[in-house]
């Protein structure tokens, strides 16, 4: 698997456009979730509306490649579907085999590409999924918000 992580970490503000890079000494705790799992459940997470603060407006989903921002309803919509993930990926065998994107060949012939075979182990999953909930949770609890850096 790719080396392409997407973070996770609990602010106490909106963001702007000109100060939504928080210094890694400064996130507090923090949940990396592999860009291959993200891209896996990404069309669910694109029904939870959320903000772009580099572009200061409302979008659907996570910003794969930049920083969104999850409050309020969207953020306990989040955290339903993390759940939903986590305890559907409890019945998984100890070794997750997934599907992934489809990749063609040099000669971008359709025919002789494939998906690409995603593989997770089941506990370090878990833990990370159980792990965004319960930001997800903390973050609730203190009218806070969730921030996202994509890869």
């Amino acid at each position: 698997m790719a080396g392409l992580y997407h973070e996770f970490f609990i602010v106490n503000r909106l963001l702007n456009n000109e100060n939504y890079y928080i210094p890694i000494k400064d996130r507090g705790e923090t949940v990396s979730l592999e860009d291959d799992f993200i891209l896996y459940i990404y069309d669910s997470l694109k029904w939870v509306k959320s903000y772009n603060p580099s572009k200061q407006e409302f979008c659907m989903g996570l910003c794969l490649c930049g920083v969104t921002q999850i409050y309020g309803e969207s953020l306990i919509k989040f955290k339903n579907i993390i759940r939903v993930y986590r305890d559907l990926f409890e019945y998984a065998p100890s070794r997750i085999i997934l599907r992934g994107l489809y990749n063609f060949n040099q000669s971008n012939d359709a025919d002789s590409g494939g998906y690409e075979v995603l593989v997770f182990d089941k506990d370090k999953l878990l833990k990370k999924l159980d792990m965004l909930i319960d930001m997800c949770k903390k973050a609730l609890v203190g009218n806070n918000y969730l921030l996202h850096y994509g890869i």
